[in-house]
């Protein structure tokens, strides 16, 4: 008699053990779902130059509407692609875009912003820094892939996929006026003004050059310490963050705001 109210506990125990189990798998299956959906290609092998048609692209705005070569053409523009939306490399240049917003205005040049992050997340980094500047989605890696700003890379020494920080002017020809590898953010929209307003102050019987692409300086302590992620999904887990650890001293840091994305 003193056994079955023990077999009845036993037996309650084991369907709440196994109704946690279902509950967990039901949970998991739409996080495998999405990390699916956000698989990442290899990187692109493709190395644009000053002078190459622009490669075509058609993306929708986190303002409504899409911007395309077709819908750009026949003006300037500023094309840059950046790593993630609300890290601090950033959130640094598209502040610094903004601020300079109506400067690259008078020169009649449009600045266009293009990651990887949705539409959804790019309104709320608008939101968030009150971001002037054109933001498009680059979901499906399309732009990123063409521009060559989706490719390898070094991260703490080790060799990573992702977003190549890269900024482009394209002419009203269609065609690449000035491609630039930015090794820091922070003075590198203003460094964009400038090239384009030594460039079109030029004399038209004496063209400028075409502004070459700028060479990546090397790291220096601020280049290592961008300052912290702004939350934990920038930061990776597990073994990929102790490898980032231990190789801090092995070699060249390329974009701290890599961090998630390389290595999550």
């Amino acid at each position: 008699m003193s056994k079955k109210p023990a077999t009845k506990k036993a037996a309650s125990k084991k369907k709440t053990t196994a109704a946690k189990k279902t509950a967990a798998t039901e949970q998991a299956a739409p996080a495998a779902q999405r990390k699916q959906k956000a698989a990442k290609p290899p990187g692109s092998d493709v190395s644009l130059a000053v002078g190459d048609a622009a490669p075509a692209f058609d993306l929708p705005a986190d303002g409504g509407g899409r911007h395309s070569t077709s819908s750009l053409a026949g003006r300037r523009f500023v094309l840059y692609f950046y790593p993630r939306d609300n890290t601090p490399g950033c959130t640094t240049e598209a502040m610094e875009f903004t601020a300079l917003a109506s400067e690259f205005a008078q020169l009649g040049v449009v600045v266009i912003g293009v990651s990887t992050d949705s539409l959804e997340s790019h309104a709320k980094f608008r939101a968030k820094h009150s971001l002037g500047v054109e933001l498009l989605a680059d979901t499906e890696y399309a732009a990123s892939l063409a521009y060559g700003a989706w490719g390898s890379k070094l991260l703490y020494g080790k060799p990573v996929v992702g977003m190549i920080r890269t900024t482009f002017v394209v002419g009203p020809s269609g065609k690449i006026e000035a491609k630039y590898l930015v090794r820091k953010a922070a003075g590198h929209a203003a460094a964009v003004l400038a090239d384009l307003r030594t460039q079109l102050d030029a004399s038209p019987v004496d063209p400028p050059a075409p502004i070459v692409t700028q060479a990546a300086p090397a790291a220096d302590e601020d280049d290592l310490l961008d300052g912290p992620q702004t939350d934990e999904d920038d930061e990776p887990e597990g073994e990929a963050i102790d490898e980032i650890r231990e190789s801090t001293e092995e070699g060249e840091h390329d974009d701290q705001d890599e961090l998630a994305d390389d290595n999550a």
